[in-house]
């Protein structure tokens, strides 16, 4: 296969072919991360947020200004259960505008914040209405251990919960299993709390369910802020500005929840305590965080996908301050708790699938660095657009090849390609235009190339083709090759419109004897002459009009059909016979695909330039048929087909006839003759006609097919290709015919041309 790399990754360039890189990618990350940080400067900055922030402030100290004086007071009633729900209710609004204002993940985690919010209210105006509207002696009894447990706790719990989903969604764009650890980290740590809370508050009670109520509602809500904390230890991503504020009011209330636990196990907790004015600073930051999301909503901050993994310190510690909790029991009761032993195997549990998630995560991350390192390598010896290699990796593969070369035949060839008129495409419809064009032609020339040709991107327009071990005149057919498959037919871009390319070629070749460049170690090619002269011949063509090939050192050889000695008067005879059977060309479309099919059998040079000759003269022996003959659209009568039978052998008696060139004549007399040994005018069959003549023979039938003719209409590429195949191993011989459907797959069979 031809050496150059896969198509298949074209990343977007801008339209002069320049390949975004790591530079690129670093200043749109720090653009990120200087929006993120302008965010929250507008946030600290914003009136509305300082204004509000100023409120919750005074209304703090004004709320617990009344709940000292009114703490013996009517007015107890008032301040404990009616104002305490005002900074509550506006937490729950400002969520709920919040999730109006936002957009996207943070959108999502607003969502169940707002319901967090909402339950909380909920849950308190429950407990403000059994408080103020029902008696001392039912209020006891609902709250009562034995009872169920209040509607409010249903409500606080629902609070709580939704915001497991909250943290969930913090780590949304993060692989599933690191979202696991994380949420898991932060379990094992509120676990541990947890425990000594238990031990703290349960006495000689293992199992008690207000204790188990009154460390639910802190520990879940430590399990909110620990998991997003460690989100922003592990370099995850930043906290929004309203994100921030909310983790605030959870964590101030976690401290307030805490002191009721241990306040509520000692029954001195009253309507009055202290901590409401913990939980009213927690609504106060819930409504700062809401005011911050509605007025500035907040900026996706950047994400950095590396994991310190710093909460595994917490993860350890908490697995210790259990081990430790069970040993105190084991020490103080000479024996082992079931509770114990059922926390213990929760943390040991936990540690395990930690472990393993670990695993499984560093896992994929080698797999993925793996793989990035395999990209990076590949971008860095390829062009982005077209998946060719570029210009830097192909200049030093020219020195590679240079030393290498010599340990061969001692030759080597250089194509340059430059696209004609190039600069008119961006012109005439826009950079993607040109883009399009450039894939176009390097999938063309990849598929045009032979085994071993080494193809790259040159310069915006240009391409390189290194052909190793090859001689000029080889170098010269394939240049011919990739003309052809450049030409052949329009390129469509996106607009819908065509646009028809073409290239100039510039051929050279080095060889041992001729350009040998000195080298204190070894003995090489000389790659910079061998650059500076495909140069030179590059500029020669294009300055002769482009759509050719010009070998350095050698004459204008627009293609190597045109190329080949043919008598002029000959060639105007073809000319002549073509223009009375049709409106199109057929004996120069015939030699174009006559050098492809050779090419393609690897003849040797002289052989195929017999070929491109003969094919370009097949059929110069109809000049004697006759118009009338050759126009006629009716039947041809038996006179007349054995005057237009006697054509091959007129053609070789010409060829016989002009000096130099009596080679011709068996290809162009035989052109006609069968495999199956059916044809005319000899009937010679299989091998033993000229590989040359039926070559010539497939050629010669597809360009008849593909025009219209005086007695029959032009058929369709696929209609053609049915009819050669089906008469492949009768009239065709086979391995001419897989030739010819091979470079017809491979569309470098183009239409006859218009005359």
């Amino acid at each position: 296969m031809t050496f150059s790399p896969g198509s298949g990754n074209k990343r977007a360039v801008n339209h002069d072919g320049a390949l975004p890189g790591a530079a690129e990618d670093r200043e749109e990350a720090r653009r990120r991360a200087a929006a993120f940080s302008a965010h929250r400067r507008a946030v600290c900055r914003d009136e509305l947020c300082r204004a509000s922030a100023a409120c919750g402030l005074v209304w703090l100290v004004v709320y617990q200004v009344l709940a000292v004086f009114a703490s013996d007071s009517w007015a107890a009633p008032l301040v404990t259960d009616a104002l305490y729900l005002l900074p509550i209710g506006a937490a729950a609004v400002a969520g709920v505008f919040a999730v109006r204002a936002s957009s996207g993940r943070l959108r999502r985690i607003w969502a169940w914040l707002a319901v967090s919010h909402v339950c909380w209210l909920i849950g308190e105006v429950i407990w403000s209405v059994w408080g103020v509207w029902l008696s001392d002696d039912r209020l006891a009894a609902a709250v009562d251990t034995d009872k169920s447990i209040p509607l409010s706790d249903v409500a606080y719990t629902v609070s709580y919960a939704a915001l497991v989903p909250a943290a969930w969604i913090g780590f949304v764009e993060t692989r599933r299993l690191w979202r696991a650890r994380a949420l898991l980290d932060a379990a094992l740590v509120v676990l541990a709390v947890g425990s000594i809370g238990w031990r703290l508050l349960s006495g000689s009670d293992p199992v008690n369910p207000d204790v188990l109520v009154d460390l639910a509602y802190p520990a879940v809500g430590l399990l909110f802020v620990l998991a997003l904390i460690g989100a922003g230890l592990s370099g995850h991503r930043g906290v929004p500005c309203s994100i921030l504020l909310t983790l605030v009011g959870f964590g101030i209330g976690i401290v307030a929840d805490a002191g009721y636990a241990f306040a509520d196990a000692g029954n001195s907790f009253s309507d009055t305590s202290p901590l409401n004015l913990g939980w009213q600073a927690q609504a106060v930051f819930l409504t700062l965080g809401g005011v911050a999301a509605i007025r500035h909503p907040d900026v996706e901050p950047p994400v950095e996908r590396f994991d310190h993994d710093r909460a595994f310190g917490a993860v350890l510690i908490s697995g210790l301050v259990v081990a430790l909790l069970v040993g105190v029991d084991q020490i103080r009761n000479q024996k082992v708790d079931t509770v114990w032993l059922g926390v213990t195997a929760l943390v040991l549990a936990g540690l395990l699938a930690r472990q393993a998630l670990t695993t499984r995560e560093r896992t994929r991350l080698a797999k993925e660095l793996d793989e990035a390192l395999q990209e990076q390598r590949r971008t860095a010896v390829t062009d982005g657009l077209t998946g060719l290699y570029n210009r830097p990796f192909f200049q030093a593969l020219l020195g590679v090849e240079a030393r290498r070369a010599l340990h061969g035949n001692g030759r080597a060839a250089l194509i340059l390609v430059r696209l004609d008129s190039f600069a008119g495409i961006g012109e005439q419809h826009d950079w993607a235009a040109g883009d399009t064009v450039l894939v176009q032609v390097a999938d063309r020339l990849r598929i045009a190339a032979r085994p071993g040709d080494v193809l790259a991107r040159y310069g915006v327009e240009e391409f390189a083709c290194l052909l190793p071990q090859t001689d000029e005149e080889a170098a010269m057919e394939v240049a011919e090759r990739f003309r052809q498959a450049l030409r052949r037919t329009s390129i469509v871009v996106g607009s819908g419109a065509s646009v028809a390319v073409t290239a100039s070629f510039g051929v050279a070749t080095a060889t041992g004897q001729t350009a040998l460049a000195e080298d204190d170690d070894e003995p090489m090619l000389d790659m910079d002459r061998l650059v500076r002269d495909a140069d030179r011949a590059l500029n020669d063509a294009n300055e002769r009009g482009g759509d050719r090939v010009v070998v350095a050192g050698r004459a204008d050889r627009r293609t190597l059909a045109d190329d080949v000695d043919v008598p002029p008067e000959l060639a105007w005879l073809a000319d002549r016979v073509d223009r009375v059977l049709s409106d199109h060309e057929h004996s120069t479309a015939v030699a174009r695909w006559c050098l492809l099919v050779g090419g393609y059998l690897a003849l040797d040079h002289i052989e195929l330039r017999q070929v491109v000759a003969a094919g370009r003269l097949h059929d110069i022996g109809k000049f004697g048929v006759g118009a009338a003959i050759l126009r006629k659209t009716d039947p041809l009568t038996d006179a007349e087909w054995g005057a237009l039978r006697c054509h091959p052998e007129e053609g070789a008696r010409l060829l016989r006839g002009v000096g130099g060139h009596a080679a011709l004549a068996p290809l162009v007399a035989a052109h006609h003759e069968r495999w199956d040994g059916l044809g005319y005018p000899e009937g010679i069959k299989g091998e033993d006609i000229p590989l040359g003549a039926r070559i010539i023979a497939v050629c010669d039938s597809w360009a008849a097919m593909r025009v219209d003719r005086p007695y029959a209409p032009a058929l369709n590429t696929r209609a053609a290709r049915d009819e050669i195949e089906r008469a492949r191993g009768t009239q065709f011989d086979p391995i001419v015919v897989d030739a010819f459907l091979a470079l017809l797959d491979q569309d470098l069979i183009d239409d006859p041309l218009p005359l």
